[in-house]
């Protein structure tokens, strides 16, 4: 019998470490995010884990070529006009760009389009290929150049007229710092998992560690729900070549996004002389009592942080470019700045027009205020609002998509809202199942069951684990009179709905479905019993 000495022992050893005290950007779980990004390209957006649709409405796409317009009038570029956006991510921002600059050029008589070569990269080679795979670009097809590379490695090409990037500053290494004393410390992670965590299959505890040590992960995605982490300030001495901390003996946590700073030597150092770099991120959050917590963005399997912009605004002065802010920055959810080489009057003025918390609130209010009135019921006066909302921005495959739902389920209208469906089909049909499933819906209304069925499908072939997809798909199978397939999309759909929401939708189609399986069984065997009396 154990002494009870040794059972505490046993007890504490509720947890295995898995590497010890590591840099913030070096650590276990920031490696395991990198790799998830390169593994699987874009299914953490179309699987909703990584949200994306509030940065990918369009509207960027709109003000950005807005901006490259009035860029390339005021120093009209000859020769190829190269382009180069970073970390690509769903390559929507690149599609709805394309569009816009082109509608612009046309109207305005200017052929700054036709010698076009834009440069659509991401670190991941499985999101490019995705995008070929998608066709994403396709009528854009000799204006494109797809490649695989990193924010701080861009294509050899150039020099660029315009560099985007957006929501990509935020996922290269940072530190978090402070210093005591006189002399710094980084914050570093200690990774774990609980005794009673699921390991991969086929994985024992020290194979996990030596694929750790030797940095090989794919087999360890699956580990990235259940790790955990402990942090602690080591001392450590930052490589600041700019000279961006500060000298003081002491100072409070505070975030060096020395990665981002990294990126944009890179990116400005390829931007033509009259050209312009537009970021698009997040603001860094508070660092308090050295809690990486506080700092990080986790979303799903992913890991990210955003950017001290005050340290961004200095970073600028010390490489010698203008950096602009809109007004009202501080009051806008995601942060754009513009960065030039050289002062360029009508760009920085387009940049602050567009860009400005006024601008933001002015293209949110109808589609707010469409949302408020539905809230009321007032359906008939809430179109208004979409209709506004629709005329300011065509890409929005969003308010399209809700303004069909209005149409045809609120106010009864099915004939009227495919339009919107098939519109918002157009602009988006490769990530949002909600885009199917809308218009499937309003076919199934119409008593098109078949072009439904079909509709439905082309969103489980975007997400075959939407749990809403599945529930829609199984209900025109079992129309069709496929039940079996009915309960395959059932079983599929109940094992995804983690939220329970449609659990009991679930449930009662899967009662329809065994009855009406029953019910064929019956009349087989009534067959093979009539069958059996006549031999």
């Amino acid at each position: 019998m154990r002494s009870l000495s040794e059972a505490f022992a046993q007890a504490e050893r509720w947890r295995y470490i898995l590497e010890d005290f590591t840099p913030f950007s070096e650590s276990l779980e920031w490696r395991l995010s990198e790799r998830h990004w390169q593994c699987h390209g874009v299914s953490s957006f179309v699987d909703g884990t990584v949200p994306f649709t509030i940065n990918n409405t369009g509207q960027l796409s709109i003000q950005a070529a807005a901006l490259l317009f009035a860029n390339c009038m005021e120093a009209v570029p000859s020769g190829p006009l190269q382009l180069l956006e970073v970390g690509a991510g769903t390559g929507l921002f690149a599609r709805y760009l394309l569009d816009e600059f082109q509608r612009l050029c046309l109207e305005g008589g200017r052929d700054f389009y036709s010698r076009l070569l834009f440069h659509i990269t991401d670190t991941s080679p499985r999101t490019v290929e995705q995008w070929r795979e998608l066709d994403v670009f396709g009528p854009h097809g000799k204006q494109v150049c797809l490649a695989v590379a990193g924010a701080a490695d861009p294509p050899r090409a150039g020099p660029f007229q315009a560099v985007f990037a957006n929501y990509v500053l935020d996922l290269l290494p940072a530190a978090v710092l402070r210093r005591r004393g006189g002399i710094w410390q980084e914050l570093h992670a200690r990774t774990w998992i609980r005794r009673d965590s699921r390991l991969p299959t086929g994985l024992g505890l020290e194979h996990i560690r030596q694929r750790v040590r030797r940095g090989e992960l794919d087999d360890l995605l699956p580990l990235i729900p259940v790790i955990e982490t402990d942090e602690e300030y080591l001392n450590a001495e930052p490589v600041d070549p700019r000279q961006l901390l500060p000298d003081a003996p002491d100072t409070g946590p505070m975030l060096f996004n020395h990665g981002a700073f990294d990126s944009l030597d890179t990116l400005l150092g390829g931007l033509a002389s009259s050209g312009f770099v537009l970021v698009n991120d997040y603001a860094g959050g508070p660092v308090e009592a050295g809690q990486r917590g506080s700092t990080a963005q986790r979303f799903g399997r992913t890991m990210a942080v955003g950017l001290d912009f005050a340290l961004l605004d200095k970073y600028a002065q010390h490489a010698g470019v203008a950096l602009v802010a809109p007004p009202g920055d501080s009051e806008l959810p995601i942060h754009p700045r513009l960065l030039t080489r050289a002062k360029l009057g009508r760009t920085e003025r387009t940049f602050t027009s567009l860009f400005s918390a006024d601008a933001y609130r002015a293209c949110e209010q109808p589609a707010v205020e469409a949302k408020r009135l539905i809230g009321q019921g007032l359906f008939r006066e809430a179109l208004d609002g979409y209709r506004r909302a629709i005329e300011r921005n065509c890409y929005d495959w969003q308010r399209l998509t809700q303004a069909a739902r209005l149409i045809a389920f609120s106010l009864g209208d099915p004939e009227s809202a495919l339009p919107f469906a098939q519109a918002a089909g157009e602009r988006n049909a490769w990530y949002s199942p909600a885009v199917w499933n809308t218009l499937g819906q309003i076919h199934g209304a119409l008593g098109q069951h078949e072009a439904s069925l079909d509709c439905h499908r082309r969103a489980l072939d975007v997400n075959p684990n939407d749990a809403e997809t599945n529930l829609l798909l199984g209900r025109c199978w079992l129309k069709q009179g496929e039940a079996a397939r009915c309960l395959e999309c059932i079983a599929r759909g109940l094992a995804n709905d983690r939220e329970q929401r449609w659990r009991h939708d679930f449930l009662d189609l899967q009662t329809e479905a065994m009855n009406a399986l029953l019910k064929s069984w019956n009349a087989e065997y009534e067959s093979a019993a009539r069958r059996l009396r006549l031999c």
